[in-house]
């Protein structure tokens, strides 16, 4: 649970940070992707070193395609950048407001195709965080049609 608020509190400040510099710098969203995406590497880099580098070598020593692990890795963080760049683009054109609950309903999407493709079976409490969800999005989209 606080590892679920804390990336949602960072993805805000993210959202509202991008959005500033966007508004204030004037720089394209090519560029300030690019110049994130270094500063992030640059930050992350001893963490994942220390950290999940050890992990990862043990988990390689126990499965039997160790290259298949790899690169569904090197996949997943392709397809991070490249989900990330659209995301520049569209807040751009929004507010961060407005980017933030597209977020929050993207995600529920994603949580539910999941449940559904998955055959996850979900709780009381996953339903009410949907629906509290669905509730945030509906009530955003009347106030902002006032």
């Amino acid at each position: 649970m606080l590892a679920a608020v804390t990336a949602t509190l960072v993805g805000v400040l993210q959202t509202v940070f991008s959005k500033l510099n966007l508004n204030a710098t004037k720089v394209d969203t090519v560029t300030l992707h690019m110049h994130t995406c270094i500063v992030a590497v640059a930050f992350l880099s001893p963490l994942v070193l220390f950290s999940e580098v050890p992990r990862l070598m043990h988990v390689l020593a126990g499965v039997a395609d160790g290259w298949l692990l790899i690169k569904m890795l090197l996949a997943s963080v392709v397809f991070h950048y490249f989900q990330s760049m659209p995301s520049l683009m569209v807040l751009h054109q929004v507010t961060a407001v407005t980017h933030q609950v597209a977020n929050t309903m993207k995600r529920v999407c994603i949580i539910a195709s999941s449940i559904w493709y998955f055959r996850n079976p979900i709780e009381w409490t996953n339903l009410f965080g949907i629906a509290l969800a669905l509730f945030g999005f509906l009530s955003y989209t009347i106030a902002s049609k006032r």
